[in-house]
């Protein structure tokens, strides 16, 4: 499994808290925040308010296939059935290529 839901369902109730709030007096603003490492799993028992945009880590696009890409796509899958109304993107790094090249010995 990606991620560890325990940690995700803790950060994303404190993401919910801070866009009830910012919702209040500013409803036409959003909520932006990475499912990255530790809370990149799904939470449980939660309803992601409507002004929540998450960008998910997807950290295999770096290196050569693997079946980490689809690890990684299936759980973007399913943060989109979890969450159908909240937009729902990429985080993707694309830094360092070179490094990554010389890393894995890549031409």
């Amino acid at each position: 499994m990606i991620g560890n839901e325990s940690q995700s369902t803790q950060w994303f109730t404190f993401v919910n808290d801070v866009a009830r709030e910012i919702k209040k007096t500013h409803p036409d603003k959003k909520i932006r925040t990475l499912a990255y490492a530790g809370h990149q799993g799904l939470p449980t028992n939660l309803k992601l308010e409507d002004n929540v945009v998450v960008y998910v880590c997807i950290t295999a696009n770096r290196t050569c296939y693997s079946s980490l890409l689809d690890r990684e796509l299936d759980l973007m899958r399913r943060w989109h059935e979890a969450y159908p109304k909240n937009y729902l993107a990429m985080w993707l790094y694309n830094t360092f290529p070179l490094e990554i090249a010389n890393n894995g010995n890549f031409k």
